[in-house]
């Protein structure tokens, strides 16, 4: 029992002490997030023996000309979109492997300790909920990848559309309408 209440009290700890950083974290980021607002009057000035920067003259660029269709917007560009998107995914997967990776550590060092204290029961029960989330995780994870392997079918099957609307705008005579042959495929008579 002595055992029991000891992991307890040190899981507990190690819990205090995440939540301590992370609440330090936070007014840390708070703090930052204040000095930002101010504005140059509520700042503190800087010490008379800097010398006062002269100004940019720097003419400022155009931005490039973006891929895709001509004058769309990025944002209106549907494969700039599946691009961002799929990104965006493949971050996701990544931050819940990285998390799953950092529960995993924290519960396998609980278990450590559980293990030296000849705590079986614990250590089970530790040993169960491991493997519970990993297979949570690994159908999460089955999951977006299929998710991801569906955009990328998609924003092929896109580009290759895109890729044949404009080679029928470059040379209009292969653009045929249904059910009707290219000129250059004309029915030929059949010779026997």
């Amino acid at each position: 029992m002595k055992r029991m209440i000891g992991v307890f009290a040190l899981a507990s700890t190690v819990a205090l002490a995440a939540g301590v950083l992370w609440a330090q974290e936070a007014k840390v980021n708070d703090a930052a997030k204040v000095t930002a607002g101010k504005t140059a009057g509520e700042q503190t000035a800087p010490p008379r023996t800097e010398r006062a920067k002269p100004a940019d003259t720097r003419q400022i660029r155009q931005p490039a000309p973006t891929r895709g269709m001509p004058g769309t917007p990025p944002q209106a560009n549907p494969s700039t979109m599946q691009q961002q998107q799929l990104r965006m995914m493949q971050e996701q997967t990544t931050n819940k492997q990285r998390q799953f990776e950092l529960y995993a550590a924290e519960l396998k060092a609980i278990r450590k300790v559980a293990q030296d204290e000849k705590a079986k029961k614990t250590v089970a029960y530790i040993d169960k909920i491991l493997e519970r989330k990993e297979a949570e995780l690994a159908a999460e994870l089955k999951a977006s990848e299929e998710r991801m392997k569906q955009a990328r079918e998609q924003m092929e099957k896109m580009t290759q559309e895109r890729m044949q609307r404009l080679e029928r705008q470059r040379n209009p005579e292969l653009a045929v309408p249904e059910g009707k042959l290219p000129p250059t495929e004309k029915a030929k008579p059949e010779t026997k």
